[in-house]
C-alpha cells in the first residue's frame, strides 16, 4: 500500500509538471499573438513586431521541442515506475506472502481474525509474524525441556530401581539367606525410599520352619506391624498405602511367591514425605525378590526335612522286618528251652543241667536287652523334628519321658539367635534321649534337668544333670553301647561329650559343639 502511495505521488508530480509547461506555453504564446496582432492592426512594421515574430516562430519550435522531452520524461517516468510497482509487489508482496504462508498461517486466516498483522504493511507483518514464531519457538523449547527434565527424571527413577533391585538380589544370593541380610536389603530400600524403617512380617510357619524371628527390621518396629495377623495368606503382590498410626503412613506389599503367601513388607514413611508410584513399584520389586528367596529356603529346608525322616523311617522299618523279628524269635526259643530244662524230671537236676540252664537264663537276659535296645534304637530312628523346632521337640521328649519313668525332669534354655540345621537338632535330640535313658536305668534319680545355651562365642551346650548315685565307669562296660553311640554323634558333630559326677552329686552329661551356621550380628533372637 506505501508503494502504491509513493508510485501514485510520484505520477501526480509528473503530469503536474507537464501541465504546468503546457500551461506557460499557451499563456506565453497568447501574450506574443496579441502583441503580433496590435503590430498588424497598426501595420507597423517597426523592430519590436520584427522581434516579436522572430521570437514567437523560434518559441513555437523550441517549446513543441521541449513539450516533446517532457512527454517522453513523463512517459519513461510513468514505465520506470510501472516496473518499480511490478518488481515491488513481487517482491513486497507475492514473495513476502508465500513467506508468512510457511509460517503456517494463511493471509485468509489472519484477516479473519482480524490479528495485528493485518493492519500493518508488510514489514509490519512480518515482524508481527517473526514475534509470533519466536513466542512459539520459545513455548516448544521450554516443552522440550520440561519433556528432557521428565525424561531425566524417569530414568534417575528407572537407573535407582535397577540398581536397588541389584543390590538387594546380590545381598540376598551372595551368601546364604539369614535375617541380617534381609536387614541389609531392607536398609537399601529404605535409603532409596527414604523411609523411617522397613520390616518384613513373617508368616510364623515360615517363621519356624528357617528359624527367623516373626518381626525383621531395620531400626525399629513399624507401628502398625502388631495389628498384622500371624499368618498371611497369599494374594497378588500389589502394595496398599495406607494412613496412620499417628502421623505416619505405611505402604503394604505382600510376600507372595508360586501361590505361597509368606509374609508382608511394611514400610512406614514420614506423613510429609510423597510416595509415589516409582517407590511403590521399587517396594513390589524388592518384595518379590524377598519372597522368592524366602519360599526357595523353605521349601529347600522342608525337603531336607522330609528326606532326612523318610530314610530313617526306612531303616527303622528294616530293623523291624529284620533284626527286630529275629530277636523275638530267638527270645521265644529261648523261653522254651528254659521250661524244658527246668521241667527235665523230677530229681534234683544234674550239675550239666543246672549250667544249661543258668547258661539259657544269661541268654534269656541278653536276648532281652538286645530287643529292648533294638526297640529304643527303632523308636529313635522315627522321632520326628516337626515345624516347632528343637525346644518344642525336647519338651516333648522330657514330657514322655516324665510320664514313663515318674521321673521329675525339667527345661532350661537360651538359645539367642543360634540357628542349628536339620542333622545339627537331630543329633542333639538323640543325645539328650540316651542321657535320659541312662539316667532311669542306672542311676536311680528323682529328679533330672536339661539345659540348652548357646553363648557369644558361638558354642552350644547341652547340659543333662540328675540327682541319682552318681557316675560310675563300670556303667559303660554291662553290655550297653548308649554312651558309645553318643560319643559317635558328638563326633559327627565336631563337638565334645563330658560324663562327670554333678556339681551336687548325681551325674552330668555335657555337650559343646559349634554350629555349622553362622548368625548374622544383628540378627534378632529366635528359637531355632
Amino acid at each position: 500500500m506505501a508503494l502504491a502511495g509513493i508510485i501514485g505521488g510520484c505520477v501526480a508530480t509528473a503530469m503536474l509538471s507537464g501541465w504546468g509547461s503546457l500551461a506557460m506555453h499557451v499563456e506565453f504564446t497568447s501574450y506574443v499573438d496579441q502583441l503580433l496582432a496590435v503590430c498588424l492592426a497598426e501595420q507597423d512594421g517597426g523592430a519590436a513586431c520584427q522581434v516579436g515574430g522572430t521570437m514567437r516562430r523560434e518559441f513555437l519550435e523550441r517549446s513543441s521541442a521541449m513539450l516533446m522531452l517532457q512527454l517522453l520524461c513523463v512517459l519513461m517516468s510513468l514505465v520506470g515506475l510501472a516496473l518499480i510497482a511490478t518488481r515491488g509487489y513481487h517482491l513486497l508482496v507475492r514473495r513476502m506472502g508465500n513467506a508468512l504462508t510457511l509460517t503456517g498461517q494463511s493471509e485468509a486466516t489472519a484477516e479473519t481474525m482480524g490479528t495485528v498483522e493485518t493492519m500493518g504493511d508488510e514489514f509490519e507483518r512480518v515482524r508481527s509474524r517473526l514475534a509470533t514464531l519466536h513466542a512459539r519457538a520459545a513455548g516448544l523449547e521450554a516443552e522440550a525441556a520440561w519433556h528432557r527434565r521428565v525424561g531425566e527424571a524417569q530414568n534417575q527413577r528407572q537407573t535407582t530401581v535397577t540398581q536397588v533391585s541389584h543390590e538387594v538380589a546380590r545381598l540376598i544370593s551372595d551368601s546364604e539367606l539369614s535375617a541380617g541380610s534381609l536387614r541389609s536389603a531392607l536398609a537399601v530400600l529404605g535409603a532409596a525410599c527414604s523411609a523411617r524403617t522397613v520390616a518384613l512380617a513373617l508368616d510364623a510357619r515360615v517363621s519356624r520352619t528357617l528359624g527367623f524371628a516373626e518381626r525383621i527390621a531395620t531400626y525399629h518396629q513399624p507401628l502398625i506391624a502388631a495389628q498384622l495377623p500371624a499368618e498371611h495368606p497369599p494374594r497378588e503382590v500389589s502394595g496398599r498405602l495406607v494412613a496412620g498410626p499417628g502421623e505416619f503412613q505405611t505402604l503394604l506389599v505382600p510376600l507372595c511367591s508360586g501361590g505361597v503367601g509368606v509374609g508382608t513388607l511394611i514400610a512406614e514413611f514420614e506423613g510429609t514425605v510423597r510416595v509415589d508410584d516409582a517407590k511403590v513399584r521399587l517396594a513390589e520389586t524388592v518384595a518379590r525378590i524377598a519372597a522368592l528367596a524366602l519360599v526357595g529356603l523353605s521349601d529347600s529346608t522342608e525337603s531336607r526335612r522330609l528326606a532326612l525322616l523318610e530314610e530313617r523311617s526306612a531303616i527303622a522299618a528294616e530293623l523291624h522286618d529284620s533284626l527286630a523279628q529275629s530277636l523275638g524269635f530267638m527270645r521265644i526259643q529261648l523261653s522254651r528251652l528254659q521250661r524244658q530244662l527246668d521241667g527235665q524230671s523230677p530229681q534234683p537236676v544234674s550239675d550239666d543241667a543246672t549250667e544249661a540252664a543258668r547258661i539259657a537264663a544269661e541268654l534269656k537276659e541278653g536276648v532281652n536287652a538286645a530287643y529292648g535296645e533294638v526297640r529304643e534304637l527303632i523308636s529313635t530312628f522315627r522321632a520326628k523334628m516337626d515345624d516347632g523346632g528343637l525346644v518344642d521337640a525336647v519338651s516333648r521328649a522330657i514330657e514322655s519321658f516324665g510320664a514313663q519313668t515318674g521321673i521329675v525332669t525339667t527345661l532350661g534354655h537360651d538359645l539367642g539367635r543360634c540357628r542349628l540345621d536339620v542333622n545339627e537338632e537331630f543329633h542333639v535330640l538323640q543325645v539328650i534321649r540316651e542321657s535320659l535313658a541312662n539316667v532311669s536305668r542306672h542311676s536311680g534319680a528323682r529328679f533330672a534337668a536339661v539345659d540348652l545355651r548357646y553363648d557369644p562365642g558361638h558354642e552350644f551346650t547341652v547340659t543333662v544333670d540328675d540327682d541319682g548315685s552318681g557316675f560310675k565307669t563300670s556303667a559303660t562296660d554291662t553290655g550297653h553301647y548308649g554312651l558309645s553311640i553318643m560319643r559317635e554323634r558328638t563326633a559327627s558333630l565336631g563337638g565334645t561329650l563330658e560324663v562327670v559326677g554333678g556339681p551336687t552329686g548325681g551325674t552330668r552329661v555335657r555337650l559343646a559343639f559349634r554350629p555349622k551356621r553362622l548368625p548374622s550380628e544383628t540378627e534378632d533372637t529366635a528359637s531355632p
